[in-house]
């Protein structure tokens, strides 16, 4: 579960740069479970009315890494990652986004470390 405050900043009409703030519970079926925050910044290239390019990095870490390690049985590691990413979206309205997204996140926990594409959807209100 997670929640993310984003607030974007328009320079042009093409370049809009950005900033996130996340909080978030990772739960596991055990029932063990840690608090993680998050913080993003990139820029959004608007390439046509409904075709936009976004790139950016986001860094992750666990309020508490003890109790990460607890509920991965995980000692000595951290939950702390840092995720670079490109990704081309489609607007399908003014709410609705779909997109492909190609990313790249680095950590000392090799299980953290992740190259993959990824199918993106975003409803903003």
């Amino acid at each position: 579960v997670e929640l993310k405050i984003k607030k974007s900043y328009a320079l042009t009409d093409t370049i809009s740069p950005y900033v996130a703030l996340r909080l978030g519970e990772k739960i596991r079926s055990n029932g063990n479970h840690f608090t993680h925050y998050a913080v993003d910044g990139g820029v959004k290239f608007k390439l046509m009315e409904n075709l936009a390019f976004d790139t950016g990095v986001r860094y992750r870490n666990a309020l508490d890494n003890s109790k990460f390690q607890k509920a991965y049985d995980k000692d000595g590691y951290t939950y702390e990652s840092t995720r670079v990413h490109g990704m081309l979206l489609f607007d399908l309205d003014k709410n609705n986004t779909l997109g492909l997204r190609y990313t790249k996140s680095v950590a000392d926990d090799y299980e953290e470390e992740r190259t993959g594409w990824r199918v993106h959807y975003q409803h903003s209100y």
